[in-house]
This record gives C-alpha cells, sequence and structure tokens, in this order.
C-alpha cells in the first residue's frame, strides 16, 4: 500500500479565497537581532489581507496585559510575521503587532494566518 503525502508548499489559498482579502499592508520582518538583542528589520514587502475593526475583541497580551485590538488581519501566511514585525495599514498606521495565531490546515501547512495590532 502506498500513502500519498502532499508536500508542504506553503499557503495554498484558492482563487475564490484571494478574493475576500482586498486590502494591502507593508510589513517588515525581523531579519537578525543586534547585540543588544533588539529586532533588525527587513526591507517593506506588501501582504495581500482582510483587515477588520478588533473593537469587539478582548486580548490578553503575552505580559499578561488585556487591551482591545485596533485591528485585525486575516492572511495566507506567505510573508513570516512575529510579534517583533512593523506592520503598515492601509490608512499609514503602525500599531504595535501584540499577537499572532498559526492555523494549520489538515496537512501541517499554515492555512491562515490572524494577527491582532494593538493600540
Amino acid at each position: 500500500m502506498t500513502l500519498l503525502r502532499r508536500s508542504n508548499r506553503g499557503p495554498r489559498f484558492g482563487r475564490s479565497l484571494r478574493q475576500l482579502m482586498p486590502h494591502t499592508v507593508q510589513v517588515r520582518g525581523v531579519t537578525d537581532r543586534d547585540r543588544w538583542g533588539n529586532p533588525m528589520l527587513g526591507a517593506p514587502v506588501e501582504m495581500r489581507c482582510l483587515v477588520t475593526d478588533g473593537s469587539e475583541y478582548l486580548m490578553r497580551s503575552d505580559v499578561s496585559l488585556d487591551f482591545s485590538p485596533k485591528a485585525v488581519i486575516y492572511t495566507d501566511g506567505s510573508v513570516p510575521l512575529s510579534t517583533d514585525s512593523v506592520v503598515t495599514l492601509p490608512d499609514g498606521s503602525r500599531p504595535p503587532v501584540m499577537q499572532v495565531s498559526r492555523h494549520p490546515d489538515e496537512y501541517g501547512g499554515i492555512e491562515a494566518v490572524v494577527v491582532f495590532l494593538g493600540e
């Protein structure tokens, strides 16, 4: 019996799901750290996504602070994101990335990423 295994080639969003991502944001990801541990950011990369209002959420950050996000971004995971990344929203604001939630598909690849941005 031969098991067929699908390779992990990254996000597999179909055309219909990409149509639900009408916004574009700029992301500057962490490329390295300096000798004091501060993040060094790379060049800005444009990322297609859906940006929504985050006021209906109440979140708890890594340092146990409760906050209501300014915005929530839904994307396909094509651009690596972390809480040290800098995200520029379509309106030009740069709220801090408070939490990044990755949701895998049935094959172990990243299917969707939800990013919560603070005030």
